[in-house]
């Protein structure tokens, strides 16, 4: 484990204060979940495809993290390092199977299935790739699914952008949309994340748990770590919350 935020740290491109609300939880009604390092075991859904093409994006996330780059741009710089060597980009499908095998957390099948027994919506908020943030919805059963995606023309190739749904230092924002929607108050939920990425999601809510944490940031404001690989360890802690819910 990395004990701390180096250059990759929202913190240094979003520096106003972010309204945090009250740490507590009462008549709890909807979990949200981080994908990368939390529902699905792996680095990065951006990294699975750079690895696949042996590309490499820390200058963009460098860029980004200066404000130099918006998401939207940060996006299509990605995007537009995969082209081969007669400049064209990879087919949706490519991407599928890049996925295919993207394993699932240890766990994971069993929490969601205990949250669902309890009546608890749950939903992905990543900014990773939707792609294999569908994939994972589909294989758990997941509500809801807010993840960044990557446009493609009338043959279904990659068009060289993507639509921003989870900007990566504003994950507050779609998860306060989702609370909106279903008229659900940020007492009622609970957030799950691994990297100080996932803060915003922790103020955005009553409780913030760290999962397999990546850095000490998130360690640091988190309400609960669980430092852990397995998400059915999470069950103990969330039943917590859960009594208030017994009639």
């Amino acid at each position: 484990m990395d004990h701390c935020c180096n250059w990759e740290c929202y913190k240094k491109l979003r520096t106003e204060n972010i309204p945090i609300q009250p740490r507590t939880i009462t008549k709890l009604k909807i979990v949200f979940f981080d994908m990368d390092g939390v529902l699905a075991d792996i680095n990065g859904s951006w990294r699975q495809i750079h690895q696949h093409y042996h590309t490499d994006n820390n200058t963009n996330v460098e860029n980004y993290l200066k404000g130099q780059l918006t998401d939207e741009e940060f996006i299509q710089s990605d995007i537009n390092q995969w082209r081969n060597t007669n400049g064209d980009l990879p087919t949706q499908n490519d991407i599928k199977n890049i996925y295919k095998n993207a394993p699932l957390m240890k766990g994971s099948k069993t929490l969601m299935t205990h949250l669902k027994e309890n009546s608890i919506t749950t939903a992905i908020v990543s900014a990773g790739v939707d792609i294999l943030a569908k994939q994972i919805q589909t294989q758990l059963n997941i509500d809801i699914c807010y993840a960044n995606a990557l446009n493609t023309d009338k043959n279904n190739n990659l068009a060289g952008t993507g639509t921003v749904n989870v900007p990566l230092c504003h994950k507050d924002k779609p998860i306060q949309k989702i609370l909106k929607e279903l008229n659900i108050q940020p007492h009622q939920a609970i957030s799950i994340g691994n990297s100080c990425f996932d803060l915003p999601m922790f103020y955005a809510v009553g409780i913030g748990i760290a999962f397999n944490p990546s850095d000490s940031c998130i360690i640091n404001e988190a309400d609960h770590t669980v430092p852990t690989k397995n998400l059915e360890d999470l069950i103990p802690l969330i039943d917590s919350y859960l009594q208030d819910n017994q009639p």
